[in-house]
């Protein structure tokens, strides 16, 4: 079943798709690290200011340097387990190296942990959904209260951010990931 559902996608019928799959193959190097840095960024963007102005520049630079740090080497060491134990999934190795049960407290971690930076994108299209509608002279009143702002909130949610965590596969983001890190470096540049 799983086989076919990937010969199906790495063979796309629609003809938009398949000039996707030129772009971005299904699969791959190329689609994993647009997946990664598509989260990463993303969660920069949202989190860094916050961060910036809570803790000054140079304890945030130190932080940054500190966590850039631990990200590295909790990468090597994924790779080292990866290539002696022989397993890809974080479940698979949690079960193997601390035993039964645990790899179910890290289904639940790992649940916590995108649940949270789901809350947090949302709160965050809020902050926007009210700079723009508060300074919008055309917006209907209503809009511009807090009810108005968060039923527009939960519209963008429904419409935009829940379909996207729907996928059976991550590798399935790979053309809205591609295009959300295009978006980034452009936003970055604007700047």
């Amino acid at each position: 079943m799983r086989a076919e559902r990937v010969a199906r996608r790495r063979n796309p019928e629609n003809m938009f798709m398949r000039a996707m799959h030129v772009v971005m193959p299904y699969g791959g190097i190329l689609s994993s690290a647009f997946n990664l840095a598509s989260s990463t960024l993303g969660a920069g963007i949202v989190a860094l200011p916050a961060a910036f102005q809570m803790s000054g520049i140079a304890m945030s630079v130190l932080y940054l340097l500190a966590v850039a740090a631990m990200v590295v080497y909790s990468f090597v060491l994924l790779t080292i387990v990866g290539e002696r134990t022989g397993l890809r999934s974080y479940e698979k190795v949690t079960r193997q190296l601390l035993g039964r049960g645990a790899d179910y407290v890290l289904a639940v971690l790992m649940w916590l942990l995108c649940f949270g930076g789901d809350v947090s994108y949302v709160i965050s299209m809020l902050g926007i959904i009210q700079g723009f509608v508060n300074n919008s002279v055309s917006a209907p009143a209503f809009l511009k209260t807090l009810p108005g702002n968060r039923l527009l909130t939960s519209i963008v949610w429904l419409f935009l951010m829940f379909p996207l965590c729907l996928p059976k596969e991550i590798n399935s983001l790979r053309i809205v990931s591609t295009i959300a890190v295009l978006f980034i470096v452009l936003f970055a540049i604007c700047i």
